[in-house]
């Protein structure tokens, strides 16, 4: 059963709903969001394909409830790091580096919102919501170096993550090394 907004309302249903996510995932790892078949989705979910339309209607549903479980992978931060900026972007760093199947299908997703309204709505409401989290986490000390620096990654570090701009993974280093020695 499900709520008036689609969520399910029961734990079978959830763990259903997540089972179809975690598929969609893998097939959008393997063969691209393009190549993402309803069909195949469900056959890896191990559910038919009717109660893959139940929970998601439309192919667009789908890839919308994808994006969403995405980034809440993004946004989860340990208990120990949380409210700790250093701490909350190391969390951010170490999943644009160790996750790279949830890097390139951001990516992916990015590139699809290029053309797809909806798509790009999601993405906008993400990263603004990253751009106000770290402005807030900065503003206790907004004249350091060290709020300076973080401010200036929150803004960018999606991009750069996504585009592997080159020497950015060595610019993030160094800036972790110094802003570390300033706030230790």
């Amino acid at each position: 059963m499900k709520s008036g907004d689609g969520t399910p309302t029961t734990p079978r249903g959830q763990k259903t709903q997540e089972a179809i996510l975690a598929a969609a995932f893998a097939v959008a790892v393997a063969d691209g969001l393009d190549g993402l078949r309803t069909r195949a989705v469900a056959e890896r979910a191990g559910v038919n394909i009717a109660t893959l339309h139940y929970y998601f209607p439309h192919k667009d549903d789908l890839e919308q409830a994808l994006l969403h479980w995405l980034l809440a992978r993004f946004r989860e931060q340990p208990p120990d790091r949380r409210g700790r900026w250093p701490a909350e972007l190391a969390t951010a760093v170490d999943w644009g580096t160790a996750g790279a199947d949830f890097l390139a299908l951001w990516y992916a997703f990015w590139v699809r919102g290029l053309k797809d309204v909806r798509i790009r709505e999601i993405l906008k409401a993400h990263l603004e919501g990253w751009q106000s989290r770290w402005a807030g986490l900065v503003s206790a000390d907004p004249n350091s170096v060290a709020a300076t620096f973080w401010m200036a990654v929150a803004l960018g570090l999606p991009i750069l993550t996504a585009t592997g701009i080159q020497g950015s993974e060595a610019a993030l280093a160094y800036g972790l090394r110094h802003v570390g020695e300033e706030t230790s």
